[in-house]
């Protein structure tokens, strides 16, 4: 049996296995917050909104407020004023 507490923490992820990381939570979740992932990976919430822009950048993720959700997602939900036509 290990004692958790002598284990070392994990070492930081770099930026592009954090992004990988965020992308596929997001795709799992459908939506990830900004101040959940700064805690996950022990970086700042500055960090995390870099890396969500880096993530919208290239059309993996759409940044809400707080968080992001999945791109293919971001533009599924149509407007207010189209759903009460139907």
């Amino acid at each position: 049996m290990t004692n958790t507490a002598t284990e070392q923490p994990a070492p930081p992820l770099f930026q592009s296995e954090r992004q990988r990381e965020i992308a596929t939570a997001t795709l799992q979740a459908g939506r990830v917050e900004v101040a959940e992932l700064a805690a996950r990976y022990n970086v700042t919430t500055e960090t995390i909104r870099r890396d969500l822009s880096d993530l919208q950048q290239h059309k993996v993720v759409r940044r809400v407020h707080g968080g992001a959700v999945p791109w293919e997602t971001a533009g599924f939900e149509p407007l207010l004023s189209r759903r009460n036509d139907h």
